[in-house]
């Protein structure tokens, strides 16, 4: 008999013991958002599309000039288009052949090449305007983009291959004979950075 009462207040001690510690123990847990899906579909779309223009020029028989030009009037179509839906993504587009590449930049900030700096296109600006009446002046954010001002773009030669450090990262692109269309995409989402390379 003793036993049996020996073993009933082991128990009742372990059920308290683990009802105590329950209650008393703290829980950490992180909460991690799912990362956006459409950007990442987003940047699959203007890679493929990059793909249909370079196509369409090597079809149609046109220079390697005309062919910049074609992908260079691409990247300003697209990249209005998704900024006014998406002011958050922000785009470094590589394009060209072996006879030369181009590097334009519209993100935000600075990115580097070969010790060189390149500003990023993406300004944000900040307008006031004044109202006389109600002796007030109202902030308007927003943005201005240049597409042909040549201190956001590069030009490569004689490189098969190039590196890009932006964001802290470096991204290599190799430069063949054919034409190719590069891309990084970033977007920030409060304390998160989102970056895609295609």
């Amino acid at each position: 008999m003793k036993n049996k009462k020996g073993q009933f207040f082991i128990l009742a001690a372990v059920i308290i013991s683990v009802i105590l510690v329950g209650i008393v123990t703290t829980r950490n847990y992180i909460s991690v958002r799912e990362e956006p899906r459409r950007f990442f579909d987003l940047s699959e779309e203007i890679k493929s599309e990059a793909g249909e223009v370079i196509d369409f020029g090597v079809f149609q028989n046109v220079g390697a000039d005309e062919l910049k030009n074609l992908s260079e009037d691409f990247i300003v179509n697209v990249e209005e288009d998704f900024y006014a839906n998406n002011p958050d993504n922000e785009f470094i587009f590589v394009y060209g052949d072996d006879e030369g590449f181009r590097v334009l930049n519209l993100a935000k900030e600075s990115l580097i090449i070969d010790k060189d700096k390149i500003p990023g296109g993406n300004r944000q600006l900040k307008s006031e305007i004044s109202d006389r009446i109600l002796n007030a002046r109202i902030s308007v954010p927003g943005s201005f983009r240049n597409y042909n001002n040549e201190k956001w773009k590069k030009e490569i030669s004689g490189k098969e291959e190039v590196t890009i450090k932006f964001n802290n990262q470096l991204y290599d692109f190799s430069l063949g004979k054919n034409q190719r269309f590069y891309l990084i995409m970033r977007r920030k989402v409060d304390d998160e950075v989102y970056i895609t390379k295609k």
